[in-house]
């Protein structure tokens, strides 16, 4: 998958080797550490000069697809409220591309001041660094094709050639096994437990070769990985859950469907939404990790429901949450009748 960084020509200083291309040296280290956390080598950045953008704009494209825009100033830098600044500052009000924070654009030599009044200054190099850092980590699944899927299986051949040959080419193709594991990385679900991953995949191929079967089969093997970035060894998991009537309402509609499409009623998703994001609010706000864990067969379901408005929120099924970890049941949304209207 091909991935372009379109800039203005005012940004052009910014890539110019002769003035220290500062920021190429932050792509290279995005796509390294990058790489190193999603497990498989995320492709090169290719930065182009584009005249019909406004001069100090910039695009990130993933495959052809626009996926994120904005523009810099790049004589100046950004000054960035997280949340602790005191007081006001002179400049280009603005927000922050990938956070969306209140920010102001300010001279470099007032960054001193800006600092000690509590704000976060960085350069324009870091800010579109950063954006693209967060939006090849939204559209890591996409990165992923046959080939970088055939670069992991080489690598993982070297340290275990029988389980490779247990995996791909029979009983799976390269075609499906790129698809399971597109399937782990679009809910956040790392590559760099490929050996673990992969062993639990040969498992499941042996039973069906659907991939969205096999997906729902090693999931509660990888469940230690999916709470590893929820929390700690030591402390609980912070779950949410769905009342006992509500779940077996949405698994009866489930079971019901012959086409295994996974949705749910318009209306009772809308509420369902509604309620799931007034409970997980002052969690967000409080930048504490939690997962919404409900019954396996409506893990799906769920998941399709909640990705567009939570999308960093894990759905994970009871089976997936190991047994000696402990649990802090958070919130429980309610059955339809006390859903929201």
């Amino acid at each position: 998958m091909q991935v372009n960084l379109d800039i203005g020509y005012g940004l052009v200083p910014l890539v110019d080797e002769r003035r220290g291309a500062p920021l190429m040296g932050r792509i290279t280290g995005v796509r390294r550490q990058l790489s190193k956390e999603m497990g498989f080598v995320i492709p090169q950045v290719r930065v182009r000069d584009d005249i019909n953008l406004s001069p100090y704009a910039y695009r990130i494209i993933v495959g052809g697809v626009v996926v994120g825009e904005d523009s810099v100033s790049p004589e100046e830098m950004l000054a960035l409220d997280t949340g602790q600044a005191v007081g006001g500052l002179m400049g280009k009000r603005a927000k922050d591309p990938t956070f969306g924070l209140d920010a102001v654009w300010i001279a470099p030599g007032d960054a001193d001041a800006a600092t000690g009044a509590g704000y976060l200054v960085v350069d324009p190099g870091t800010v579109m660094a950063t954006h693209l850092n967060h939006q090849l980590g939204v559209h890591a699944a996409e990165l992923l094709g046959p080939d970088e899927v055939q670069a992991l299986l080489d690598g993982l051949k070297e340290r275990a050639a029988n389980l490779v040959a247990s995996l791909s080419p029979n009983p799976l193709p390269l075609t499906t096994l790129t698809q399971v594991l597109r399937g782990l990385l679009a809910e956040n679900i790392p590559l760099k437990e490929f050996r673990r991953i992969a062993a639990a995949i040969a498992v499941a191929a042996q039973k069906t070769l659907d991939a969205d079967e096999i997906i729902e089969a090693i999931r509660p093997a990888l469940g230690g990985l999916i709470i590893g970035k929820l929390c700690g060894v030591r402390e609980p998991l912070r779950v949410m859950t769905l009342e006992g009537g509500l779940e077996g309402l949405l698994g009866q509609a489930m079971r019901s469907d012959p086409s295994r499409r996974h949705t749910i009623e318009p209306d009772l998703g809308r509420r369902i939404v509604d309620a799931l994001q007034r409970a997980a609010q002052p969690f967000v706000d409080e930048a504490k990790p939690f997962a919404l864990v409900v019954q396996p067969a409506i893990r799906v379901a769920i998941r399709k429901l909640v990705k567009t408005c939570l999308p960093d929120i894990p759905v994970m099924s009871f089976f997936e949450v190991p047994e000696d970890k402990s649990v802090e049941v958070v919130a429980v949304i309610g059955a339809p009748g006390a859903l929201p209207a």
